[in-house]
């Protein structure tokens, strides 16, 4: 009669004389004395009352299990480190072979090549006087051009040269004659992209007109007095039109992006506006001119078409 395993109904062999060479049980007399199981581990119960057993070979398997997922997930980290490595080194190298700095390397200097002191070149109000009777304002270097023509400024600008070298907008301030015996002050406010050396605009105008190189503009004025007033408005030792409340308020109604753009600050201003020709006024400033007119404001403005 053949023998089975009282634990896991196995049939035995010699070989399973007095243990059961798959699950480990104890074979032979002490088995047949009992229906109780042995075990040669520990007896561990389930909360539904199963129990299982652990055989020394069932143990050493765990542990060989253990110690292989341990080894793979050591050795996994270290390839992957190496990897990572050999990517750094990959990327430093093409960067060296480039002789370019590194990303992080690179100074804020070298991020741009237009300077930043010049992002406040459109702001006029850090360099038009508080009181000032008349102020035109373009942002086309031809308007610009045209209008220097009608108000009789001598010059040879050169289009490329307003157009490459200088950002708008171009201004224009103008103080008109209180007198029969006084002429028309006239005084030019242009932004350079770069600071510019002496007398590379001053070649462009008439010699009455003289140059003023401030940190941000330039001033070409045919009255010292005005020149010197617009430098020191730049400097914050005098008031600019930015303090002017009413100037703020009208600022707040005009559009940002205009093509032209005039303000007539005082009585004498609004004098000298309303006896011009507007019949031998070049387009461009025929259109400021009688918008503003039209407005019946102090200010007036052209729009892009």
């Amino acid at each position: 009669m053949l023998k089975t395993c009282p634990q896991c109904g196995r049939n035995l062999t010699k070989a399973d004389n007095y243990f059961c060479h798959v699950c480990g049980a104890v074979t032979g007399g002490g088995a047949a004395r009992s229906n109780k199981r042995y075990y040669l581990g520990s007896k561990t119960s389930l909360k539904d009352g199963v129990s299982f057993s652990l055989s020394p070979w069932g143990f050493l398997a765990g542990v060989c299990v253990f110690i292989l997922l341990v080894g793979s997930a050591i050795l996994s980290s270290r390839i992957a480190s190496k990897a990572a490595d050999r990517g750094s080194l990959v990327i430093s190298n093409m960067f060296s072979s480039n002789n370019s700095p590194a990303p992080q390397q690179v100074s804020k200097n070298e991020k741009s090549s237009v300077p930043d002191s010049f992002s406040l070149a459109s702001d006029i109000e850090n360099f038009v006087p508080f009181q000032t009777d008349f102020v035109v304002v373009f942002y086309s270097h031809l308007d610009f051009l045209d209008a220097l023509k009608f108000f009789k400024v001598e010059n040879t600008f050169d289009v490329d040269f307003l157009k490459n070298l200088n950002r708008p907008p171009y201004v224009i301030i103008l103080t008109p004659p209180a007198g029969e015996n006084e002429e028309l002050r006239t005084a030019l406010l242009l932004f350079p992209v770069e600071k510019p050396a002496e007398g590379d605009y001053s070649r462009y105008v008439d010699k009455e007109f003289s140059e003023t190189i401030l940190d941000k503009a330039v001033v070409l004025a045919n009255d010292p007095g005005v020149a010197e007033e617009i430098t020191q408005v730049s400097k914050g030792l005098h008031k600019g039109i930015g303090l002017n409340s009413y100037y703020m308020n009208i600022r707040r109604k005009i559009p940002e992006n205009v093509r032209s753009k005039i303000f007539v600050f005082s009585n004498i201003g609004v004098g000298y506006v309303n006896q011009l020709d507007t019949d031998k006024m070049p387009e461009s400033v025929k259109m400021l001119v009688i918008n503003y007119m039209k407005s019946g404001s102090y200010y007036g403005f052209v729009e892009y078409e």
